[in-house]
């Protein structure tokens, strides 16, 4: 047993954690306690992206974590804003608001914290409801159901040099299979934007935004992440 404000690890030096989207998440504290773990996996989904995590923010959620006998293991994540990769407009603000973010979760005693540096979205899956034969849900990506929205519902320009003749066959006949209710599912759940946001591109902002990286390619992106990181190490040092 441990008291209200003790957390304990395995003594393999490994703490068990979950993932919870805050106050949104439709799986509380209180549930997820039945799961056994000690820490949890969280972050500040209602901040805009770009915008200072303010200490008063981030200790509120700590709280409330902490009052059910949680410890804030890990920040997933610390979203990079999109001007950062692409190294446009105000990125040098929003990298200085990141390094503030940074210092103001390790003042209160969060040294661990995910970012992502993909391009557009932050993460991708083509299901979000697989049911395992226990009843078990997970999330899935399936490259061939990836190439059906990325050629037969995006449409997106020179897609077809991307995948092979039987590749395009194989997603054509999908597709071909496929009503309009789960084309639309499939559209949505691409276009989410960030894990435990309700945001989601529409296919015209998609296609404009991938238009940007086609200019800015693969090398020039590397060199954005890069230099990212060279700014950002020296302060996750400083604080720990």
């Amino acid at each position: 047993m441990t008291d209200k404000n003790t957390f304990t690890k395995s003594q393999a030096g490994f703490e068990q954690t979950w993932r919870w989207f805050g106050p949104a998440d439709p799986i509380t504290l209180m549930e997820i306690k039945q799961t056994g773990v000690n820490g949890i996996v969280s972050a500040l989904h209602q901040i805009p992206v770009g915008e200072i995590w303010s200490v008063d923010e981030i200790m509120k959620l700590k709280k409330m974590i902490e009052d059910e006998c949680f410890n804030w293991s890990v920040v997933e994540s610390l979203p990079v804003h999109e001007n950062i990769k692409k190294r446009k407009d105000n990125y040098k603000l929003l990298i200085e608001n990141y390094k503030k973010s940074i210092k103001n979760l390790a003042s209160c005693g969060i040294d661990t914290i995910c970012y992502n540096f993909m391009p557009v979205l932050d993460w991708s899956r083509t299901n979000l409801n697989v049911v395992f034969k226990d009843e078990s849900i997970t999330t899935k990506f399936e490259s061939k159901v990836f190439a059906v929205f990325d050629l037969f519902i995006l449409n997106r320009s020179g897609a077809e040099a991307d995948y092979t003749n039987e590749q395009i066959q194989a997603a054509e006949k999908y597709f071909i299979g496929m009503n309009e209710e789960q084309k639309v599912k499939l559209q949505q759940t691409i276009l989410l934007g960030l894990p435990g946001s309700l945001d989601a591109y529409t296919i015209e902002d998609f296609k404009s935004t991938l238009l940007e990286y086609a200019q800015i390619g693969e090398a020039k992106l590397r060199q954005n992440l890069y230099e990212f990181v060279e700014e950002i190490i020296p302060v996750a040092e400083e604080m720990g």
